[in-house]
Formats: C-alpha cells, sequence, structure tokens
C-alpha cells in the first residue's frame, strides 16, 4: 500500500531511483507521512516533489543539551541569536540561506567527500573577492525563492508574491551570467537556471505594483487578454461620460451647485440642494430626499451605472480565472525547476557568507582526514573574540588523540577560561562540516568513534572545540 501509494504521487515506476527500493522500513514511513498529509494538509502535497533516502550515521547527532551549551543558535544569557556561533556565521544575504546555514549547523556531516566539496567552495570564494563582490548584490535582491516556489505549488501565491518572484528571477539571470566562476563553485552555480521566459511571463501578465486584494481588480497588464481589454476599455468609457456629467449638467441647467455622488445603497446621483430645486429639468426621477436638497437620477444616469457596477464586477471575476491560470501553470511548468535554482542558490549564498567571515575574522581552513587526532594552533573562540573587539583574544593551542592524549587537565581560578577553552574547542569540530575555523592552523577531522568507545566529544560535559577532528576506522 504504502509502495503503491508514493510510485502514484511521484508518477514513477519504480522508487530505486530514490534508493529506498531495498528498504522497507523507510517505504513505509514515507507512505504513512504522505497519507497523513493527504488526510490533514492535502494542500500541501504539490509541494512534496522528490524523495530522498539518508541515514542518521551520515550526520553527526546532536542533542537540545548540546546545542544550548555549545550556544550554536542562541546565547545562554540573552537566549537571543547576537552572542551566538550562527550570529557570528550568518552573513546570508537570502532566507534560504540563512535556513539551510542553520540545519548545517544542526546536522553536522560526516561524509569526507561532501566535506571537502564545501571546504572547495568556500575557498574558492574566499580566494576571490570580486566575484563575492559582484555576487552578493545580486544575492541580496533574490528574495525568498524557495518560498515563493512553494506557495506557487500550493496554489496559495499572491499577485505580489508573483511580481516578488519575477525580481528574484531577473537577480538570478545576473548571477547566472557571472563570468569566470572558479571550480570549486561552479558545481554550485551549475545548479542556478535563470528561468528568465517565467520572468518574462509573470511581467506580461501582471502589473508592476498590484494591489494587495483581488477584489480591487487592476492586477492584469493591459494587453495580456483581449476580451478583459474590452470589458476594462467599455468601463473606462462609461467613468470617463460619469466624470464629464456634473460639468455638463450644470452647463445645461444653470445649477451651479449640483454634484454627481456615489454610495454603496443609491448607487450614482445627482445631488441638488433646496434653493435650486426650481430649476431641476423634467427628466430628473426624484432618488431620495434629504433635509438640505434632493438626489436625483436620469436614464441615462442608470444606464452607465449598470455599465461601470457590472463592468467592474466582470472585470473582478475574469482577473482572478486568469491569475489562477496563470499560477498553475507556473506550478506545472516551472516550480521544480524554481525549487532546484532556490536551493543552488541557497549553497550559494551560504558558502558566500562564510568565506567572508573567514575573510573578516581570519579564519583558517582545517584539514580533514580518518585519523583520531585534535589538533589545534592558536585556536580562538569565534563567539568571545567576536564579542570583544577592543581586546584581542589570547590564543590556545590544543592537542588530543585517543591514542596517547585522551585528557587534558584544566585548572585556575573562577573566570579564567576554563569553560572559555572547552567550547573553544568544539565550534572548530563543529565548523568542520565544511567551512572555516578560528586559528592559525586546524586539522579538523570527522569523528565516528569504535563500538563502544564515545567520541572524543562526548567526554565532557560540554563538548570541546577544535581545529582538528580525526577519525580512527572502527
Amino acid at each position: 500500500m504504502a509502495r503503491t501509494r508514493l510510485l502514484e504521487h511521484f508518477e514513477v515506476a519504480t522508487l530505486e531511483t530514490f534508493g529506498c527500493a531495498g528498504l522497507p522500513l523507510a517505504v513505509r514511513a514515507a507512505g504513512a507521512a504522505l497519507a497523513y498529509l493527504r488526510e490533514t494538509q492535502r494542500g500541501a502535497l504539490a509541494q512534496i516533489t522528490a524523495l530522498e533516502t539518508y541515514s542518521a550515521t551520515g550526520f553527526m547527532t546532536l542533542d537540545a543539551h548540546t546545542r544550548r551549551n555549545l550556544e550554536l543558535f542562541e546565547s545562554g544569557r540573552g537566549g537571543d541569536v547576537h552572542g551566538s556561533l550562527l550570529g557570528v556565521l550568518d552573513l546570508t544575504r537570502t532566507p534560504m540561506g540563512g535556513r539551510l546555514l542553520r540545519r548545517r549547523l544542526a546536522e553536522p556531516l560526516l561524509d569526507l567527500a561532501r566535506l571537502r566539496q564545501r571546504q572547495d567552495a568556500v575557498a574558492a570564494a574566499l580566494d576571490d573577492a570580486m566575484l563575492r563582490a559582484r555576487l552578493a548584490p545580486a544575492l541580496g535582491k533574490a528574495g525568498d525563492l524557495e518560498r515563493l516556489g512553494n506557495r506557487v505549488l500550493q496554489r496559495l501565491a499572491t499577485p505580489r508574491d508573483l511580481v516578488a518572484l519575477a525580481a528574484g528571477l531577473r537577480a538570478v539571470e545576473q548571477i547566472a551570467a557571472v563570468a569566470g566562476i572558479p571550480v570549486g563553485l561552479a558545481p554550485i552555480l551549475a545548479g542556478v537556471e535563470p528561468l528568465g521566459d517565467l520572468a518574462a511571463l509573470i511581467a506580461r501578465a501582471l502589473v508592476d505594483e498590484p494591489p494587495l486584494a483581488m477584489a480591487d481588480g487592476g492586477v492584469i497588464r493591459p494587453g495580456y487578454n483581449a476580451e478583459l481589454d474590452e470589458i476594462v476599455a467599455a468601463s473606462r468609457g462609461a467613468r470617463q461620460w460619469m466624470a464629464d456629467l456634473e460639468r455638463s449638467e450644470r452647463e445645461r441647467t444653470g445649477i451651479t451647485n449640483l454634484k454627481v455622488g456615489y454610495n454603496k445603497v443609491f448607487g450614482y446621483y445627482l445631488d441638488v440642494t433646496n434653493s435650486q430645486l426650481a430649476r431641476v429639468p423634467e427628466n430628473y426621477i426624484r432618488r431620495q430626499t434629504l433635509t438640505t436638497g434632493e438626489r436625483f437620477l436620469t436614464p441615462e444616469l442608470k444606464e452607465y451605472e449598470a455599465l461601470i457596477l457590472n463592468a467592474q464586477e466582470k472585470i473582478v471575476k475574469l482577473e482572478q480565472e486568469l491569475f489562477a491560470a496563470l499560477r498553475a501553470r507556473i506550478a506545472v511548468e516551472w516550480a521544480e525547476r524554481l525549487l532546484r535554482t532556490a536551493r543552488a542558490l541557497a549553497e550559494l549564498d551560504v558558502a558566500l557568507a562564510l568565506a567572508e567571515v573567514a575573510a573578516r575574522q581570519n579564519y583558517c581552513r582545517p584539514e580533514l582526514d580518518e585519523s583520531d587526532t585534535i589538533h589545534i594552533v592558536a585556536g580562538r573562540h569565534p563567539v568571545v573574540e567576536a564579542s570583544q573587539r577592543d581586546t584581542p583574544f589570547v590564543p590556545n593551542d590544543t592537542q588530543l588523540a585517543t591514542g596517547d592524549a585522551q585528557v587534558l587537565l584544566l585548572t585556575g581560578p573562577n573566570m579564567a577560561g576554563k569553560s572559555t577553552y572547552l567550547r573553544q574547542v568544539a565550534p572548530p569540530r563543529r565548523r568542520a562540516s565544511g567551512w572555516w575555523t578560528a586559528s592559525s592552523r586546524a586539522s579538523a577531522r570527522r569523528t565516528t568513534s569504535p563500538p563502544g568507545n564515545p567520541p572524543l566529544w562526548s567526554r565532557w560535559s560540554r563538548p570541546p572545540t577544535s581545529c582538528t577532528t580525526r577519525r580512527r576506522a572502527a
């Protein structure tokens, strides 16, 4: 049942392409999740366009206690991002890049090849300051393409969402057009698809500044639909006649203070004060009596009123239909490509942000291998260093190994920096998940300990920070 449900949803003949054909429990879990969404959030099913199989052994598990002690996402005192590791590293320019950076901090990668690919991307960006300067402004204009793409898939996107999407796609075109991309960033930029045809379609269909509500009308650009243009032209002509009516009636009747008004109860009317009632012509039909005067209408006025009101209703209805069709077309033809581009932009954003942090803070690239040694030369605590600009941080070396240096004995009075030293060993280990460390030299190697032997960082109540994290083969 679960397998059939997945095959039908993804419209495929086999699950082998997703890597779970031989994982019956994983197939059951995915099928159950899909069934739950079908019952509770049917509109969200369109967002699920692929299935990814992964193992928990591919990431370092960090419980809530460890995350809190390491102050990865919020400071221990204020509870906000400022004063945390994320606050130091997050120079991303897009919301999707910020979300990706947070995920990578929460799930440190253990795959050595993928870690080195991430490092290569940061290194390429770090070595080319001019490239960072060219790409950063365009990234800042890209917006949240991932969120907008998901809103399109759910058929929740508004006209303003699509206009924002078109603006983001124009920024994507600028990014894709940048020449001289280094090898380390080439795999990421290869996933950035300009989608200029989608941006052109949105620009052709929607006005530059659509109203907040579709009920107000004025969403579709003139020239996009001939039927709509005809209705709008007729309505505009009627409104112009109504605008000229007050002047023409004053000249015809001699009632100098005659006014044309409108309200939702009586519609359009001609307002005449009591002092001018003697001049009212015979074709005026009394509509309402007030203490200060009378309100009238004419057969011609009633005819144009019906034309205006009916035209507005038709315009709003037709615009809603045209916009729904446009949104559905984008969801079917472009949504998946848009989300792939958004994910590539998020990776690019993270690489550029980490390169910028490394350049500003003079971080080094940790060396990754399969050994069991943690080796740091002149290591610094990144958060403490960033918070005390006027006082230089005193760097410390660290040497730990399973074989001959399993224990470090730290002594000193209160406030001497013992906890800071312990914590400064863990962030480099964490940042060995693909970025640079606050030290002069570092060997940050992934640590997956043999069975029965806990990883080095778990032997402290607060995981140490290191520039070199190594793994001994089990």
